[in-house]
């Protein structure tokens, strides 16, 4: 591909910005396009300090742009949004996340005909959200969808279900989001503090909130250890259900069965301890802890969400289950660590390259900047 003529402004709006897969993408881009002027502007319910250690472009907070659903509030984003375009001048806008892709889109389209690149690790409609919600969100995105010059997705689930919701096939690249995956798990295992020896393990690494269910992780062990009496369980995540979580440990006597981590980086040390890993979220488009369990050669056992089926497809030793069915997902658990599989990768996980993620990404973002520049 020709390079193009002039150095290209990418102004990026995220609703938030913590830690997630969302925020990732950001710096995926960022990586991709070194040459180009970055702007991120980042919603009030965001880290700036996070975001300023781990980018090196300026960072703003705009205090109107909210996760929750505010007529007033939007608004006011829209406008100031339209008029932060208008001072930037960019030549492409990348929002992530929903509530920033409305925003963004909008006040691109408000300004001129700036196009915009629509990046998704995952939908807001569909399983694991209401049906009021699912009509509303599918809705809008296919009133945005032809005002949208490119949607980058994270995974083929994903792309198909925007496809289904009338987004254009030819709109859509899959570019996944870069993660640290492990190796095929060693002959030796480095100890895990908190994490036993010699205890079979199960292994939860994500978000302690709602839409991950880390509550349910406690019946699921009960279930578990009906079969596997000496089963130990690692969370590994932050979040607002955090100290709920530890109550219910406490709770339930389960503090010589259950460690509650937090936050955990480097995670393949806890990847390889595993024997099993568990994903009970209602919602994901292509879950990494997933791929970082099949890189390493783990099992795993997921409620069927987005990306699940993508996976094993791709070779990983895995069981999905139905949304919400904890008991099925135990069973699937028992089976896992009665195979004893752990350890053996057949998983294909090129497409996870960071070569190839920032390739692509230089692909869209430069053919959708070159098409603007030609249209005028």
């Amino acid at each position: 591909m020709t390079p193009l003529a002039r150095r290209s402004r990418v102004l990026h709006l995220a609703t938030r910005y913590r830690r997630g897969g969302s925020e990732q993408r950001i710096r995926d881009l960022v990586a991709a396009l070194p040459d180009a002027d970055h702007v991120i502007v980042v919603g009030d319910d965001s880290d700036p300090a996070l975001a300023a250690s781990q980018l090196t472009v300026p960072i703003e907070v705009e205090p109107t742009l909210v996760r929750a659903p505010n007529p007033v509030q939007d608004i006011r984003a829209v406008a100031a949004i339209r008029e932060r375009v208008r001072q930037f001048g960019p030549d492409v806008i990348v929002t992530h996340q929903s509530k920033a892709g409305v925003v963004g889109r909008l006040a691109a389209r408000l300004t001129g005909r700036i196009p915009v690149v629509h990046s998704l690790s995952m939908a807001n409609f569909g399983p694991g959200y209401g049906r009021v919600e699912s009509v509303a969100f599918r809705t809008i995105e296919r009133i945005l969808a032809p005002i949208t010059a490119r949607y980058v997705v994270v995974g083929a689930d994903l792309a198909r279900r925007f496809e289904v919701a009338g987004v254009a096939s030819d709109k859509l690249t899959i570019v996944r989001s870069a993660a640290t995956l492990p190796a095929e798990r060693p002959s030796v295992v480095p100890p895990v503090p908190r994490v036993p020896e010699g205890r079979p393990v199960i292994v939860s690494l994500g978000a302690l909130e709602d839409r991950k269910h880390p509550l349910d992780l406690l019946p699921l062990l009960a279930q578990v250890q009906e079969s596997v009496p000496d089963a130990f369980l690692a969370i590994a995540g932050d979040g607002p259900l955090r100290d709920a979580l530890h109550a219910a440990v406490s709770d339930a006597s389960l503090d010589d069965s259950v460690a509650v981590l937090g936050y955990v980086s480097p995670t393949e040390p806890l990847v390889w301890r595993a024997d099993v890993v568990v994903l009970l979220s209602d919602a994901e488009g292509l879950p990494q802890v997933l791929i970082q369990a099949a890189a390493a050669g783990i099992p795993f056992v997921s409620y069927d969400v987005d990306g699940a089926r993508e996976v094993i497809g791709l070779g990983a030793d895995g069981e999905v289950v139905d949304l919400g069915d904890v008991q099925e997902a135990a069973a699937g658990v028992v089976r896992a660590l009665r195979a004893g599989t752990a350890g053996v990768r057949r998983v294909d996980v090129s497409s996870w390259n960071p070569a190839v993620i920032h390739e692509r990404y230089r692909s869209v973002v430069d053919e959708v900047v070159a098409e603007a520049r030609r249209a005028g």
